[in-house]
């Protein structure tokens, strides 16, 4: 029994279209490597259905690569999703960082995503498009936002 799903589906008499993404089985597979307190798990999770579903929807041959870099309690969470549709992702949490504060602010169950990730405004996300077959010169595409808008911090990956 396959869990990884990605069904696309259209509504022909209201002119909607969307998409539902499953990732069970390689979600299983990266708790398996790592074991991340709650709310690190939630954002990651949320990440890796996001990047599943912008590949999904991009006409490109290539990789790519969703990033958030942030305050402590965490650094950085990346997801990478190749053009099979086969994903990866990992969180560094500054406790685990040599050289990060003496004492590093402990995540909690309840901690929202500005409080895990955007603690002083510094957090940011980026996109990065690599294609496969780059030509000669070309450079992956880079796209960077910040984890704020104009009423403060964002509160969730779906407001990212």
């Amino acid at each position: 029994m396959v869990n990884d799903q990605l069904q696309k589906f259209m509504f022909n008499a209201a002119s909607v279209c969307g998409e539902i993404v499953s990732l069970r089985d390689t979600w299983q597979e990266v708790l398996t490597r790592r074991s991340y307190p709650t709310p690190v798990r939630n954002v990651l999770s949320e990440m890796m259905a996001a990047c599943a579903l912008l590949s999904a929807n991009l006409k490109f041959d290539g990789t790519l690569i969703m990033q958030i870099y942030g305050d402590e309690p965490v650094t950085m969470l990346v997801v990478q999703c190749n053009p099979d549709l086969s994903l990866r992702a990992t969180a560094k949490l500054a406790e685990s960082i040599e050289g990060a504060s003496e004492t590093p602010v402990p995540i909690t169950d309840d901690m929202t995503l500005p409080e895990l990730l955007n603690r002083n405004g510094q957090g940011r996300c980026v996109i990065m498009l690599d294609p496969r077959d780059k030509k000669p010169g070309q450079q992956a595409y880079q796209g960077i936002v910040p984890l704020s808008g104009e009423h403060g911090p964002l509160a969730s990956m779906a407001t990212t």
